[in-house]
Parts: C-alpha cells; sequence; structure tokens
C-alpha cells in the first residue's frame, strides 16, 4: 500500500515536471526588472492595460514560485521593485514622506494573478497578498544591510 502510494507522488512530481513547460522570457519591450525608479512603475502600469502584456508578465513573474503565498509575493515583489525603490513606498502613501503602492491597480493585480497562477497558491486571496505585499514593503529598510547598518550604528551610539 506504502509503495503504491510513493508511485502515486512520483508520477504527479513527474508530472507537474513536464507540465509546466518552457520558463516564460519576456520581450524586449517590457521593461527592466527590477525597476529602479517611480516612473519605471508608471511605465509598468500603462503597459499592463495592453492584455497581452499583462498576460506575458503575469506569466514570467508566475515562474518565481514559493511555498506559500506569503513566500510568492515576497520573491515576486523581490523581482519586481529594487530596494531602493520599495524604501519610497508604503500600502497607502500616508506618512506625507511615502507613496502608496496601493494606487498602482494592475501592478497589485499582476502580482496577485502571479501568485494565483503558482498551483501551491492557487487559493491565496487577495486579502494575503496584500498583507504580505504591506509587510515586504514595511521591512524594505531591512535589506541589503539596512538592519545591521541600524544595529551598528545604535552599537556606536551606545559606546
Amino acid at each position: 500500500m506504502l509503495e503504491s502510494i510513493q508511485q502515486d507522488v512520483k508520477e504527479i512530481k513527474q508530472s507537474l515536471k513536464t507540465s509546466r513547460g518552457p520558463v516564460p522570457t519576456l520581450p524586449p519591450s517590457c521593461p527592466r526588472f527590477p525597476c529602479e525608479h517611480p516612473d519605471d512603475l508608471i511605465t509598468l502600469e500603462g503597459m499592463l492595460k495592453d492584455e497581452d502584456m499583462f498576460k506575458i508578465i503575469c506569466d514570467f513573474l508566475s515562474s518565481i514560485g514559493g511555498n506559500s503565498a506569503k513566500d510568492c509575493t515576497k520573491r515576486i515583489l523581490g523581482k519586481l521593485l529594487s530596494t531602493s525603490l520599495s524604501l519610497q513606498y508604503n500600502w497607502k502613501g500616508t506618512r506625507g514622506v511615502k507613496l502608496g503602492f496601493s494606487t498602482f491597480v494592475l501592478i497589485n493585480k499582476l502580482i496577485f494573478g502571479a501568485v494565483r497562477n503558482n498551483i501551491i497558491c492557487s487559493a491565496a486571496t487577495e486579502v494575503e497578498v496584500q498583507e504580505a505585499t504591506k509587510k515586504w514593503l514595511m521591512y524594505a529598510k531591512d535589506r541589503d544591510g539596512g538592519r545591521n547598518q541600524r544595529a551598528n550604528l545604535m552599537a556606536n551610539v551606545i559606546n
């Protein structure tokens, strides 16, 4: 019985590997990722109005994968936004200094679609993806050595 189940699992895994097809590539007309400037996001938002371009980019981003909706969202955001750009955003843009990422309706729809295209995350909700996006933006300052820089600064102040 156990051997039969193990064989079934092997067959399912093999089926998933072969059914995925080649990793999608982006056409030259697509913006370069990660986006480095707010204007890049505005350009991307405009490009996503074209349904074909939306699908191409969504397929590309969904190939990044992840183990959960949160993990998948974080990986996609890491591909879409540079750390320096993510530092300029929070979800609502209500703090006066930062811009609102929620204003990019099509980009957020793209992220949600790419997460949902992942077999593991096919039941992900929009709220799960939004919450993961909010946290990812909130902790942008910790990426690329930011957390260590702050820790070193605090250690120097204390000494």
